[in-house]
C-alpha cells in the first residue's frame, strides 16, 4: 500500500472528528472525493484497494464467524464503504 494511503488510514484511526466526516459519506467515490486533499497522486482504484485491504485486515483480526442466532437476525444488505468506516469506530 502506498505511503499516502497508510498515512490517510492512520489519520482515520487516530482522529475521531476526521473519521466522523467519513461516516457521513455513502459511497467509496464520495469518500475518495473527501480524501483527495490527503492523497496526492492516489487514484480512485488505489483508494478502493486500500479500503479493501483495511477491511480485510480489520475483519480477520477482530471478527469471528457468526452464530446461527446472528445469521437468523440479519436482514437486508449493507453499504461496504460505510461498513469499513464504521468498523474503525468500534475499534477505537
Amino acid at each position: 500500500m502506498r505511503k499516502e494511503l497508510k498515512c490517510f488510514f492512520e489519520k482515520l484511526f487516530t482522529e475521531p472528528e476526521f473519521r466522523q466526516l467519513f461516516l457521513n459519506t455513502t459511497s467509496a467515490k464520495e469518500g475518495y472525493d473527501l480524501a483527495r486533499p490527503y492523497l496526492e497522486n492516489v487514484t480512485f482504484s488505489e483508494f478502493k484497494e486500500g479500503l479493501a485491504y483495511v477491511h480485510k485486515k480489520l475483519y480477520n483480526s477482530h471478527y469471528k464467524e457468526l452464530s446461527e442466532f446472528d445469521l437468523n437476525s440479519i436482514s437486508g444488505g449493507g453499504n461496504k464503504f460505510a461498513e469499513v468506516i464504521n468498523m474503525l469506530n468500534y475499534l477505537m
